[in-house]
This record gives structure tokens, sequence and C-alpha cells, in this order.
């Protein structure tokens, strides 16, 4: 299943790129890790080792990727695919690279509700072209990417109307026709512009003050409106203190609704440990001084702030007896 990091496994794309045709190296790929993430809009690149020998029999393979968010309950497959290339070159020397840009497709549906910078899991897959278990062998680290604004095919519904130009200009005025060029007077277009635009902005003013009328005359009749109106009588009748109104007994929720309460509290609180993960580590150098920068401090406060709320509400769905995902623990 997933692959371990070893040593062969470099850490920043340089050094992948660097030594992931090694001779020594018996990964199939060297970036992303466990611990990389890419954010919206950037690309997310791919390394493999083209030295091995399933690579070089037919010096093309296929890569893939999916989206790992139903990894704790088993049931990742074929409908978590999101992106397929086949038949890609396996390069002769250097370490093989593919760049993906990080756009709407791999949000799917769930792109459409942000509401907030979230991180999503995903793991790339990659095998020779004659190769055939290609999930098990092929698959890569898992890594994470980070939704930090709505879809592009949301925000393009979200942009006003662009406002078209005014239809009079100078080149759109013609003289009228004359029978004796002699005798007729030139026509200056510059006049008629001028004119034309002191018109349209006369009527742009008029309009505006027909408009601010209308608004007092509205604000008028509905102030007078209210000062007419009977005064509500909020004290309680007691005629009608006939017991119809007493208050219900709640009724508790149901199994399914706190199984799935208890799998949506999950989702984020994985979504959050990931985001932690991702963050970049802070410490006390030498002279006492944090190297980290105040932001990451305070932005990984908040994550461990959510990630505590999110486990105490988990462990109030287990009291009501909500049951947990399969092979699933609380921590810290």
């Amino acid at each position: 299943m997933r692959q371990a990091n070893t040593p062969n496994r470099r850490d920043t794309l340089t050094d992948a790129l660097d030594g992931c045709a090694s001779s020594s190296n018996t990964n199939r790929s060297c970036y992303p890790v466990s611990l990389t993430a890419f954010v919206q809009g950037q690309d997310a690149s791919f390394i493999w080792n083209p030295t091995l020998s399933t690579f070089t029999k037919t010096n093309r393979v296929n890569i893939t990727i999916y989206d790992g968010s139903d990894e704790w309950d088993g049931s990742i497959g074929p409908q978590n695919m999101i992106l397929s290339y086949r038949n890609l070159p396996n390069p002769a020397s250097g370490a093989g690279l593919l760049k993906v840009p990080v756009n709407d497709s791999w949000w799917g549906s769930k792109g459409a509700i942000w509401v907030g910078n979230v991180s999503y899991p995903f793991f790339w897959t990659i095998w020779g072209a004659d190769e055939t278990d290609t999930f098990t062998i092929g698959r890569q680290p898992m890594f994470a990417a980070i939704q930090t604004t709505l879809p592009d095919s949301v925000l393009a519904t979200m942009k006003p109307t662009p406002i078209s130009s005014g239809s009079v200009s100078a080149g759109s005025i013609t003289p009228p026709p004359s029978s004796s060029a002699s005798n007729t007077p030139k026509v200056d277009a510059t006049s008629h512009v001028s004119a034309n635009h002191t018109a349209v902005i006369a009527g742009v003013v008029c309009s505006l003050v027909g408009v601010a009328l209308l608004l007092c005359l509205f604000l008028f009749i509905h102030r007078h409106r209210l000062k007419r109106r009977p005064p509500v009588n909020t004290l309680p009748d007691p005629m009608l203190n006939t017991g119809l109104h007493e208050k219900q007994p709640l009724q508790p929720p149901s199994k399914s609704a706190l199984d799935l309460e208890m799998h949506r509290a999950h989702q984020r609180l994985q979504a959050l440990r990931y985001e932690l993960q991702a963050q970049p580590q802070t410490g006390t150098g030498a002279e006492g001084t944090n190297p980290g920068s105040l932001g990451s401090q305070n932005e990984n406060a908040e994550l461990r702030a959510q990630i505590q709320m999110l486990t105490a509400e988990v462990e109030r769905l287990r009291s009501m007896g909500a049951e947990p995902p399969p092979a699933y623990s609380i921590q810290e």
C-alpha cells in the first residue's frame, strides 16, 4: 500500500529532481512526501524514478490522482480518481516530472460550499504501461491540497456585467446629405458630441433626482403608517393559557443521525490535522528568539483549538451512542 518515507525520498522539489534517478533508489516516486501541501492556483508537482525496470520495459507510464477523503472507511476506488494521464514518456535521463494545476477539478461538488481555508488529502499512483495491479503497487504517499477560495466556475457567476460604452461618438455623427456643397454650412462634429453628452448627463441627473424623490415618499408613507398602527399588547392573554402551548418533550436524535454527525465531525477533524501537519514548524533559536513567523504560530494555535473542539464533539457524540468510524481513535 502506501510507501514509507525512506532516505531516498527527498523533502524538497530540487532535492527530488537531483537524486530521484539514482541507481540506488528503489522507490517509484520521490515527491511529494507525506507532509507536502499544495495551494489552490499553484502547480502540484510529481517526480518519479525512471530507472525502475517496470518503467524501462516500455518506457511508458500511467499516472493518476485520487481523492483520499474516504480512506478511513476503506471505500477508495475508481470513483475517487480525479485526474488520469496515460502513456506518458519515461525519460531516458534525469527524474520524471509531471506538473498539474490545482484547480476546480480537485474539489468536486464540495468546492462550492467553501467558507474558509481547508485542506483535503490526495495521493498519486504510478505504474508501468504493462503492469496490471495498478492501484495496490502504484499508490504513493498521501499529501494535502489547500482550497483558499471558491472555484473559478463559481466566481465567474458572481462577477458584475461590464457596462458597455455609450453609443454616441464623434465617428458615428455624419452631416446630413446636401445637394450643393457651395451653399451648405459645415457641421462641427465636436459640437454635436458635446451637446449629446450634455443631454445624457442631464438625463442621468434627472433620473437620480426622481429616484431620490420616490425614496423619500416611500419613507414618509412608511413612517406615517407606523405612527397610525395601534400598539401591540405584549402581555400574555390568560384566556389563551389552555395548556396547548406547553412545551413538548424533545425527542432524542436517532441512531442514524448521530452516526452521520459523527462521520462529518471526523472528516472535518481529519482535514484539520492534515492542514496542521502542512504548516511550517516553529522553534526557539539559540538567542531565545522565535524563528517562525507570528502568523504561523497564531494559525497553528487556531488549528489546535479547532482540533480540540472537534475532539470534544466526537466524545460527546460517542457518549450519546454514536459509533465511531472503523479503525478510528482520538489523537491529541
